[in-house]
């Protein structure tokens, strides 16, 4: 079962919310409710969750951006600040985020074990572990190894798609998959039991792959993804 480390993250920030108001309660330490602007703060809270909860879009993004903007509106020490000024800079970070979201964001595709062609015209790779990196570009790749045995996949502001659906698996392996505000479309190896274990932050982890029954005698493929502000496809 995927388990979501957004909810618990925000489950752990409301633990310790609840903990410092309970400590206002009993006289340990002074703390307020109610702070200048509380409504947009809660605003902003509200905003995270759904950004830990799920992928952020553009509903929720800009919902946290708002909040942000009449927070600082509603400070005192804020009263000589050009609201013209602040309200084009939240405006341009919202287009500059969610421009960056756009472009990490893979296309999802609904028919498990009918991925998209893949059009990779140079020559493979037979490495038995490669290792892919793409930062700030992109990277498409077959690997048609007779022994594969891993590989380590990085993506950090750039895009990759590997196609492993050639390579032939003899032993269980595993595949290490990092995308931070980048993203990577795996195609998985044939006739394997394929797994995905995930955690992601404002990102997410899909497996599509055409996986063969668990109880089968067949090699375990494990994909360890982690995803911050991005998201792996594995097809």
């Amino acid at each position: 079962m995927k388990r979501n480390f957004g909810a618990l993250l925000f489950g752990i920030l409301l633990l310790i919310l609840g903990g410092a108001y309970l400590g206002s309660a009993f006289g340990l330490w002074p703390m307020t409710i109610f702070v200048d602007g509380w409504w947009a703060l809660a605003l902003v809270i509200f905003a995270v969750y759904l950004m830990l909860t799920s992928r952020p879009n553009w509903l929720n993004v800009g919902m946290f951006l708002l909040g942000v903007f009449f927070f600082i509106r509603e400070q005192s020490w804020t009263a000589r600040i050009d609201d013209k000024a602040l309200f084009a800079g939240m405006a341009l970070l919202y287009l500059g985020v969610m421009l960056i979201v756009h472009f990490v964001r893979k296309p999802k595709y609904s028919q498990p074990g009918n991925p998209p062609k893949f059009a990779f015209q140079g020559q493979p790779d037979f490495s038995d572990y490669p290792e892919y990196t793409a930062v700030l570009s992109g990277l498409e790749q077959r690997n048609c190894c007779k022994d594969f045995k891993g590989a380590k996949i990085t993506a950090v502001l750039g895009g990759i798609d590997l196609d492993l659906s050639d390579v032939s698996v003899s032993q269980d392996v595993t595949v290490y998959v990092t995308c931070v505000l980048g993203g990577a479309d795996i195609r998985a190896p044939k006739n394997c039991r394929i797994v995905m274990r995930s955690q992601n932050f404002l990102g997410g982890s899909d497996n599509k792959a055409q996986s063969l029954p668990m109880d089968a005698v067949a090699p375990l493929v494990t994909f360890v993804c982690t995803s911050v502000l991005g998201g792996t496809d594995i097809l």
